[in-house]
């Protein structure tokens, strides 16, 4: 079984991942409060410093795995807070949704993937580990470890039984930095820093089974 894609023109614009303040966590509320009074922005523009370049889909033991090729460049204090120690965490999105002409898409299967970037100085090691496998991966330099990272190879995404081959199927993916998995005493000044806004274009493509 073949399955073809080539990459649509991404109608969907930039997004980031808006904090949720309804959380409990009256400090960071707080804290946003007093910026928005002061005038300051909350949503800073992306740099869009991670982008989707390629994706493509083929049949693996009866699965559809995606590879991937990103374009990741941290920004000078990301590197430096990972250099000294935090580790980093990088989301991967997928969704497959089933093409619809008179109606809305119909999503068939998501997948949000993260992988860990982590110094560890007393062995000058650099690790990218996958959190959905547990596996992990060693590299001398930083620059090695996000080569890495930037070549997805066999994520599973659906079974081949659960996709009809009289339909047309579009796939999308996205990744960004999850401030989220950051330490908590570094999120609040990580969402209201262009540093850590790092989100790329929802990446399209066409399958057909």
């Amino acid at each position: 079984m073949i399955v073809s894609s080539g990459q649509i023109p991404d109608p969907v614009p930039n997004a980031t991942l808006a904090p949720s303040f309804v959380d409990g966590r009256s400090s960071l509320g707080s804290l946003l409060v007093l910026l928005f009074g002061l005038g300051l922005p909350l949503c800073p523009a992306a740099a869009n410093d991670i982008r989707v370049e390629t994706t493509s889909m083929r049949v693996v033991n009866e699965v559809y795995v995606v590879d991937a090729t990103l374009r990741c460049m941290l920004s000078e204090e990301a590197t430096q807070a990972l250099e000294s120690g935090v580790p980093i965490t990088f989301a991967i999105e997928i969704t497959l949704k089933r093409k619809r002409d008179f109606l809305w898409d119909s999503v068939v299967t998501t997948l949000r993937q993260q992988y860990r970037v982590e110094h560890h100085a007393l062995s000058e090691q650099h690790l990218l580990v996958n959190l959905a496998t547990g596996t992990s991966r060693s590299f001398s330099t930083l620059e090695d470890a996000l080569d890495a990272l930037e070549h997805l190879t066999a994520i599973p995404l659906i079974e081949t039984d659960k996709l009809d081959p009289r339909q047309i199927y579009i796939g999308q993916m996205r990744a960004s930095l999850d401030i989220e998995a950051l330490p908590t005493p570094m999120r609040p000044l990580a969402y209201l820093s262009p540093e850590w806004w790092m989100s790329s274009h929802w990446h399209q493509w066409e399958v057909r089974p």
